[in-house]
């Protein structure tokens, strides 16, 4: 194992070298950040109704605790909501793919354009709030925390479940034009 990183140091390792179609993997990334939020939003409390006795407002938690202590940390504050890291546990990998233009290896011109109209998934006028994809590319099986062009890291899953790692067989990847 140490001679292998060493024999890496210094170059590029892609995705394939290290996971396969087929394989779990854990995703951690930052959430989407919603910025400063009340109680309801946040927790999902229960909303009082609008009638005399709720003068002070109808979107807040109906007793902040005893008088002493003053702070419960328990209680549903308003705060922070997103931009939290979050770990997903044993998504699959659907496909590996790459749209570079250049040679892989000892890769052929032609096998290089037979390549790319294969494993081309981007719908026409690109992915909404991305563009085009021109690189290498993962699809995952199910969502992925945090917002578009955010850093994600992948890694061996710490909890692994005991299925058979067979290579997903996808019949269609949909590239119809997104919003119509």
């Amino acid at each position: 194992a140490l001679n292998y990183a060493i024999s890496k140091l210094g170059k590029t390792i892609t995705i394939d070298e290290i996971f396969k179609e087929g394989d779990y993997i854990d995703v951690i990334a930052v959430t989407k950040g919603k910025g400063y939020q009340g109680p309801v939003k946040r927790f999902g409390v229960k909303i009082l109704p609008r009638w005399h006795k709720h003068r002070k407002g109808h979107r807040r938690i109906g007793t902040v605790g005893p008088q002493k202590p003053s702070i419960m940390f328990r209680t549903p504050w308003a705060g922070q909501t997103g931009f939290h890291q979050r770990t997903e546990y044993n998504k699959r990998i659907l496909k590996i793919g790459n749209l570079m233009p250049e040679p892989q290896g000892n890769e052929k011109k032609e096998d290089v354009e037979k390549r790319i109209e294969r494993d081309n998934i981007n719908p026409p006028g690109g992915w909404p709030h991305y563009g085009l994809v021109k690189s290498m590319y993962v699809l995952i099986e199910g969502s992925i925390p945090g917002a578009i062009k955010r850093l994600i890291k992948l890694r061996f899953p710490v909890r692994p479940i005991e299925a058979k790692r067979e290579e997903p067989q996808l019949i269609y990847v949909s590239t119809r034009e997104w919003g119509v």
